[in-house]
């Protein structure tokens, strides 16, 4: 299912663990239609939680194109492409690993930050999910 939220284009999926709201998930590899907290750096998020899922199984909105709030792990300045950059699904600035990365070291940006952000804050993040090879 999906559907256009208050400020972006959403999904909708099942938590596969309790989620907080405004932190990146990834698809779950072993259960359709399922999503996980992106929990490493880099990881290729496939958007961000817009609302609290918690237990298992509870439908969660993701925003996957647009603006939406997210969690911010390391300081960063408006304009700046962000990634995943925490095991909590936080965002920091896009580090690119240069044009050699490939396999598992290529490297994702989960899109542009909307206003400048310390560690701690919510900050509005322009989603728009890209990979650089």
């Amino acid at each position: 299912m999906a559907g256009r939220g208050a400020h972006g284009h959403n999904i909708y999926a099942k938590a596969a663990s309790a989620l907080a709201q405004y932190v990146a998930v990834v698809l779950d590899t072993a259960t359709n239609n399922q999503v996980l907290v992106a929990s490493a750096n880099g990881f290729d998020a496939v958007g961000i939680v817009s609302a609290t899922a918690a237990t298992y199984g509870q439908p969660v909105p993701v925003t996957v194109l647009g603006e939406e709030k997210a969690l911010c792990v390391a300081s960063l300045g408006a304009g700046c492409r962000v990634a995943v950059a925490s095991t909590n699904g936080g965002l920091g600035p896009f580090v690119p690993t240069g044009a050699a990365a490939s396999g598992a070291a290529r490297t994702y940006s989960l899109g542009r930050a909307r206003e400048a952000a310390a560690p701690g804050q919510f900050f509005t993040v322009l989603v728009m999910p890209e990979e650089f090879a």
